[in-house]
């Protein structure tokens, strides 16, 4: 392997972490309008509900706090009576948060678990309280296998986790959580009621 070749690894590392200081330090919300083109779509992205449903971006962070308030608020709601009745798409993308390895590797989990129970696995994660060394371990038990374990263990996958911070940031998307509706995107929080508001005008 070249010395060229050897730093990439250590050089994604630096330029994800370096970005991650401000993903959820931002002042929000901010709104923008959606680009003509539409949301960008990506090998990693982790698609929850019907493919050919409205797409709405969820960028979140399991070490963000205004997440974890969006995701106590909002979540039971959306998959109960968008994403299970097939009414929406998530496209969620998860950035994991500046010097936290743990994080870094429940993503990994994510990327290589069966996508019929992504929705499930996430929600693990979410909820389990403690973010120490075994954290994605002991969230996931009920999944572990030697193949999911072999899979985190990939360096695309694990380069995919990088590139997906490095492209949302790319893309605009500064901090976290933001949403990205057909006609809006939106950086930080709103509340609940008009995060739903715009959830209505997509499916209706």
């Amino acid at each position: 392997m070249s010395k060229t070749a050897a730093w990439i690894p250590v050089a994604l590392l630096i330029f994800a972490a370096g970005f991650g200081t401000a993903w959820w330090l931002k002042p929000g919300p901010k709104v923008y309008l959606a680009p003509p083109e539409g949301m960008p779509q990506y090998a990693h992205d982790l698609i929850i509900g019907n493919p050919k449903a409205p797409k709405l971006g969820l960028y979140l962070s399991y070490q963000c706090p205004y997440c974890e308030e969006f995701y106590e608020a909002c979540w039971e709601e959306l998959r109960r009576d968008y994403v299970e009745p097939q009414k929406l798409c998530l496209v969620l993308r998860l950035i994991p948060g500046p010097g936290h390895p743990n994080e870094l590797r429940a993503v990994r989990y994510l990327q290589c678990i069966s996508p019929e129970f992504l929705p499930e696995a996430h929600e693990a994660l979410q909820e389990w309280k403690s973010r120490d060394s075994l954290w994605p371990e002991n969230a996931l038990a009920n999944y572990q296998s030697p193949e999911l374990k072999a899979c985190i263990a990939k360096e695309a996958v694990r380069r995919s986790v990088l590139a997906a911070q490095i492209q949302s940031e790319e893309d605009g998307i500064h901090l976290t959580p933001s949403f990205w509706f057909p006609t809006k995107v939106v950086m930080g929080y709103e509340g609940k009621k008009a995060f739903f508001d715009r959830v209505k005008e997509m499916v209706e």
